[in-house]
């Protein structure tokens, strides 16, 4: 249902991605290009001699590397911690909720509702995933437990989908769970080099990096391998920026999504 008051964008071409499915793939492709993948194995210290990193210090093992990127997620504050840099990510939680579509509604779009604060889509044929834009929890311990959501999350996401579409009145809930982020003041990522030479940031993305990840690492491997150019996409995102008082804001911004 929409108001008289209220008015809808369609974008034909928009979609998404499985997020497991696609990280495993292009896991799987760059380890056939001789990309080596160390799981369970948490990163204790970026390791330092004079001004540049020589590589990183886990749970497991020491690795050489003249080049470190802090792509850490909700993790990304404590691994440029140990370079000594204090980075403006903060640790942000998002709650996801999974319903049994009604059978009178077989299918519908992927959507975005900025005047309920939730969005929504497909799950596989029989389930809709549903998440809301406000209340997420910040601050918290990136090493929390995930495999619930939290206490009154599932009352206000059926309370939001029911106001658009009310056949969701009648569905089912079939599971809920959170996952661990990290966001910055202004909700965009931070990327480029930060503290000693080596050491680069690419953290931050404010739950909006799935998109852009293809393309940010590419232009990110190129940044580092060939040292910036005139046309450097990726220099407003630079570190320095919060300092500088330079938050990004975008010409036609819809304002932060998250709230």
């Amino acid at each position: 249902e929409i108001g008289e008051d209220e008015v809808a964008a369609y974008e034909p071409r928009s979609g998404y991605a499985d997020p497991a499915s696609s990280a495993g793939s292009l896991m799987s492709a760059a380890m056939r290009m001789g990309a080596r993948l160390v799981q369970h194995s948490a990163v204790t210290e970026v390791r330092v001699e004079g001004d540049r990193v020589v590589g990183v210090r886990t749970e497991g093992e020491d690795y050489d590397a003249p080049v470190v990127v802090d792509a850490a997620g909700a993790w990304a504050g404590r691994v440029a911690a140990t370079v000594g840099l204090d980075i403006p990510v903060d640790v942000w939680r998002h709650d996801v909720a999974y319903v049994w579509r009604p059978p009178d509604l077989p299918r519908h779009v992927g959507f975005i509702d900025f005047a309920n604060l939730f969005y929504s889509r497909p799950e596989g044929e029989s389930l809709t995933l549903i998440a809301l834009e406000d209340g997420n929890p910040l601050q918290g311990d990136p090493d929390a437990p995930v495999d619930t959501a939290a206490r009154g999350f599932l009352e206000r996401a059926a309370e939001r989908i029911v106001r658009r579409l009310p056949q969701f009145g009648r569905a089912g809930v079939h599971s809920a769970h959170s996952g661990q982020d990290g966001i910055t003041p202004d909700q965009h990522p931070i990327i480029g080099p930060a503290g000693p030479e080596g050491f680069w940031l690419d953290c931050g993305y404010s739950g909006t990096g799935f998109k852009i990840a293809p393309a940010v690492g590419a232009s990110l491997a190129e940044l580092i391998v060939e040292g910036p150019t005139a046309n450097d996409d990726l220099a407003i995102y630079r570190f320095e920026r919060f300092a500088d008082g330079q938050l990004i804001a975008g010409e036609h911004s819809y304002g932060d999504i998250w709230r």
